[in-house]
């Protein structure tokens, strides 16, 4: 079973199970069967929360799960966009507290896991600050 249920998804989930489950206790006297019933769905609820795996959305096609997918990407795009070739490999720029300066060069275009990543070629010119 391969997860198809997103963060969002689980809370949304969690919540209707507690708030099912609360009601159902306070009032589930008068209810009869149809408490159990909701006890049922609750505690399927639960299940699959904590499975992250849901029948009704394989079904359907819909998955909300973004998981390793999403740490792939991002670490896909800091390699372009951060390590790439001029940039020495950090963040700043190679200066604490920031950039430090502009780039000249040109913009260069990747495609990255379906989106469009800008990155600049050229050298860097360190901007002379007033003390």
């Amino acid at each position: 079973m391969e997860k198809n249920i997103g963060t969002f998804d689980k809370i949304i989930r969690v919540v209707i199970a507690l708030v099912l489950a609360t009601v159902t206790y306070s009032y589930g006297i008068d209810w009869g069967v149809w408490s159990w019933v909701a006890y049922a769905v609750a505690i399927l609820l639960i299940v699959t929360v904590m499975t992250g795996y849901c029948l009704p959305y394989s079904l359907l096609g819909i998955n909300t799960y973004r998981g390793e997918r999403e740490r792939e990407l991002k670490r896909e795009m800091e390699v372009n966009v951060v390590g790439g070739k001029g940039s020495g490999g950090r963040r700043s720029g190679g200066k604490k507290g920031g950039f430090g300066g502009k780039v000249k060069g040109e913009v260069v275009e990747k495609k990255v896991g379906g989106k469009k990543v800008k990155k600049s070629k050229g050298k860097k010119k360190v901007k002379k600050g007033k003390k």
